[in-house]
């Protein structure tokens, strides 16, 4: 989102205005699932979003498959490190967002089209939640 202002002289000059929600997406061989996840963000109601993925050290084709993503789309930002686990995946993405509200999801997740509208609205709404979470269902491994 860019917002407009003013840069002394009248001229609009455009200002980015971080999205609200960053999604922390730590990918290590996630090939499989990686664009089904992405698809799911993308579906989202609320689009005013960024998704930070960082590929842990993946020797399948997660990092060729996330490049292509951030090439087609402007709110996937992709970062790679060598193989430290999901906690420093999860730090480095974190580190990277722009939004104050953070959002989870692994590489074979899929989420339900109103899961950020939802869960924004309620963050927004009561000033005391630290954190929300969501339902989940497991799918049988094929």
């Amino acid at each position: 989102m860019h917002l407009p202002c003013t840069n002394g002289f009248l001229d609009p000059v455009y200002m980015a205005v971080p999205p609200p929600i960053s999604v922390l997406l730590p990918v290590r061989d996630g090939a499989a699932h990686i664009s089904e996840a992405i698809v799911s963000i993308e579906a989202q109601t609320f689009t005013e979003y960024e998704v930070i993925a960082v590929d842990d050290g993946s020797t399948d084709d997660s990092w060729i498959l996330l490049q292509e993503w951030a090439d087609r789309d402007e709110r996937v930002k992709v970062f790679k490190q060598s193989p430290q686990g999901i906690v420093p995946a999860l730090e480095h993405a974190r580190r990277e967002a722009a939004g104050p509200y953070l959002a989870r999801m692994d590489a074979d997740d899929i989420s339900e089209s109103a899961r950020f509208e939802l869960q924004l609205e309620l963050m927004e709404s009561d000033s005391s939640l630290a954190m929300c979470g969501c339902a989940i269902e497991y799918f049988p491994i094929e």
